[in-house]
């Protein structure tokens, strides 16, 4: 009987460190604070700025960064507090000294916009052209 104990609580312990480890790929709503927290601490990753609801365009973001294991932090223009429309129904681009365009996929390093990748502008082959952004950092 103390060995089914034991090995249940292995089983436990191995289960919840595995959870704990897990991380989350693809693309995370972000809100303006979000946005803002990864320039001011000088963190690095992927932000999108985007002005489109469920479009294709968003849909081969999703499947890019799931592929290449990474992850997005999507803000958009029209809910900076993720959830809620802007109360004036406006869209506000809160970045765009450093991030002007919507619909645009950013690399920051250390707090600093390296490189962009224009979703519009780039339809041709977009899903291996943005995977191939993305393997570049």
């Amino acid at each position: 009987m103390k060995t089914i104990k034991w090995i249940f609580v292995i089983c436990s312990i191995s289960f919840l460190l595995s959870a704990c480890t897990t991380k989350e790929y693809g693309t995370i709503d972000a809100s303006t604070e979000d946005v803002q927290e990864i320039l001011d601490t000088g963190q690095t990753g992927f932000v999108l700025i985007k002005d489109e609801e469920d479009s294709q365009l968003l849909r081969n973001v999703e499947k890019a960064f799931l592929e290449k294991e990474q992850t997005v932090m999507l803000f958009d223009v029209f809910q900076n507090d993720v959830s809620n429309e802007n109360k004036n129904g406006l869209s506000n681009n809160p970045f765009r000294p450093n991030m002007p365009n919507v619909n645009t996929v950013y690399y920051i390093n250390k707090g600093n916009v390296v490189e962009e990748y224009e979703l519009e502008t780039s339809l041709d082959n977009q899903h291996e052209n943005l995977e191939e952004f993305i393997s570049n950092f």
